[in-house]
């Protein structure tokens, strides 16, 4: 029994770790028509709410739960982000996810060609894609450069790849 104890509170030490989430999961998603829905995704898949980031009027980002609870947001390992934005009754609806980790980056580029997404047209700062078996949407995978502090105090130039499921 102690050693139960001991062990249920050694995992409550560690932060929960998301489980990568796909493009294939993103799109299993597009039903998902509020933050209601994403949310309890969101919870399942090991991703939690950031107080004051990401909460938007038309949508919420959610962080790996890894990312928010070590602090350090220069970790490309843990820095995994989802998102939605877009109301029930609008025009549109996006559904993203975004990463620092350039093996996951092109690990999702590469899960766009096995999902028979080709390359459309370029986009401001990345490219729009397409897909016969998915008519009316398109995903947009975009590279976003940004400067981030860490815990360390010293500013990094960081490349964030975003990949973003836009419903019309």
């Amino acid at each position: 029994m102690r050693i139960l104890i001991h062990l249920l509170l050694g995992l409550a030490a560690f932060p929960l770790a998301a489980q990568p989430v796909g493009l294939s999961h993103l799109l299993s998603l597009t039903t998902c028509t509020d933050t209601t829905c994403m949310a309890a995704f969101a919870d399942s898949a090991g991703f939690c709410q950031m107080p004051g980031v990401g909460n938007e009027e038309d949508g919420w980002i959610w962080f790996s739960c890894a990312h928010i609870g070590d602090g350090d947001f220069t970790d490309p390992v843990h820095m995994q982000s989802i998102g939605y934005f877009g109301y029930a009754h609008s025009y549109y609806r996006e559904y993203i996810t975004g990463t620092r980790d350039t093996t996951f980056a092109a690990a999702l580029t590469e899960e766009l060609g096995q999902l028979g997404f080709t390359m459309e047209k370029p986009i401001a700062k990345g490219h729009s894609f397409r897909s016969a078996a998915y008519p009316g949407l398109h995903i947009n995978r975009l590279e976003k450069r940004a400067t981030n502090v860490g815990r360390d105090g010293i500013a990094r130039k960081e490349l964030m790849w975003v990949f973003k499921v836009v419903v019309p």
